[in-house]
């Protein structure tokens, strides 16, 4: 784990093989700094992810959670922006 960071497929993995049940993917999305498609990361966790059984949540940019109503958070939001 160079630098502290995980990439988005580890992030996703590593978080399940932690034993997490639930976790949620940051700091993406929001600017265009990298040669991948903007929702490339998030995309590459929630697979990861669910592959390791999580749940992920995925709140729409700038959206206030309720870690109470996780559930309401989980839509893949971005798949429909074209």
């Amino acid at each position: 784990m160079a630098g502290g960071a995980y990439v988005p497929g580890g992030g996703g993995y590593g978080s399940g093989y932690s034993g997490a049940d639930i976790a949620m993917p940051i700091h993406w999305g929001a600017f265009s700094l990298a040669y991948h498609a903007w929702d490339d990361s998030v995309e590459r966790f929630v697979a990861a992810g669910e592959e390791t059984g999580l749940q992920i949540v995925t709140p729409k940019i700038g959206e206030t959670v309720k870690l109470n109503e996780l559930e309401d958070f989980m839509e893949r939001w971005w798949r429909d922006i074209p």
